[in-house]
């Protein structure tokens, strides 16, 4: 017999053939740890209805932002209602112009307790607008109510705001 020749070029690659069987299904992993409630944290800032507030009047609020869930205001909308357990936060600024000299202010009340400790007062004389503010926590283990109360020698014009913030999840 005679020599043998050199190798040929490699020849075209094939087409790929058909998909194997799908293997079996791996065991299912540890479940996660427990979430925080989801979403975002909540927090809402109300607007005080601009107006004439007479003393012992509670200011009527409107919400201006809100995010999250489990605070919100009353049907009157005089009345925060905080539905979720958790401590809040509760920051409120006002700006009351009194018709005559005397005194304004604003009385902020955790459910039917008044929190004089975070009382504004203030002397006034007519026409010249007074500012105050306060900041204060409650805490709820499950539903609790705020409101703001002018309280003034006389009726005053009053606008603001109110803040409020749950910043712990209990």
């Amino acid at each position: 017999m005679g020599a043998t020749g050199a190798t040929g070029p490699t020849g075209a690659t094939g087409a790929t053939g058909p998909a194997g069987v799908d293997g079996a299904t791996g065991a299912t992993g540890a479940t996660g740890a427990a979430g925080s409630g989801g979403g975002l944290p909540a927090a809402v800032q109300f607007l005080v209805q601009p107006g004439e507030y007479a003393s012992g009047q509670t200011l009527r609020l409107y919400p201006y932002y809100l995010v999250g869930e489990g605070i919100s205001l009353s049907g009157d909308g005089t009345t925060v209602l905080l539905t979720e357990p958790g401590l809040y936060s509760l920051s409120y600024v006002v700006q009351c112009r009194p018709e005559e000299d005397g005194t304004v202010g604003v009385l902020p009340f955790q459910g039917a307790a008044a929190l004089t400790e975070f009382e504004f007062v203030a002397p006034a004389q007519a026409g010249i607008s007074q500012s105050g503010s306060g900041t204060y926590y409650e805490f709820s283990p499950s539903i609790a109510y705020a409101r703001l109360l002018y309280q003034g020698s006389g009726p005053a014009q009053v606008t603001g705001g109110l803040a409020v913030a749950r910043i712990y999840d209990s």
